[in-house]
């Protein structure tokens, strides 16, 4: 199981996800009086859904680490995940643009590193679709020599 590429890009988009709940995904600057400034992390633990859809991507991936005897099924719940890293990065992005200011106080958002970690696990998520399908060609490949 771990001797196979897409064991390890599952892996690390596993772990590009669960960073999510440790890097903050963007700072709100409020200038307080006489050039203060407080900085207020944004997380993914902020709001209970993302922290939901979080740990249900990291889920999914995991299983289809364990699924690694059913290609197919692999590359389902792969797919799967990549298509819940986009609602979450467009989660991600409303949920920055939501902190409205109130009408006297100037605010700022300023996006996070964690703001990237679903964008870096959809590549490594594309990276184990394509090994796994080239797995499952040479597979087949050496089911027709026999």
């Amino acid at each position: 199981m771990i001797q196979r590429i897409q064991t390890v890009y599952l892996l690390l988009a596993a772990l590009a996800v669960g960073l999510l709940f440790f890097v903050p995904v963007g700072y709100l600057k409020i200038p307080v009086l006489e050039n203060i400034s407080a900085n207020g992390a944004v997380t993914v633990l902020s709001k209970s859904y993302l922290a939901v859809i979080t740990g249900s991507i990291a889920l999914v991936i995991l299983i289809a680490i364990f699924r690694f005897s059913n290609r197919k099924t692999q590359v389902l719940l792969s797919g799967l995940s990549i298509v819940f890293n986009a609602s979450l990065s467009i989660f991600l992005f409303n949920e920055l643009r939501s902190y409205e200011p109130a009408p006297t106080v100037i605010s700022v958002v300023e996006y996070g590193a964690g703001i990237a970690l679903p964008f870096i696990s959809m590549v490594f998520l594309l990276l184990a679709i394509l090994a796994i399908r080239k797995d499952d060609k040479l597979v087949k490949s050496a089911d027709r020599l026999r």
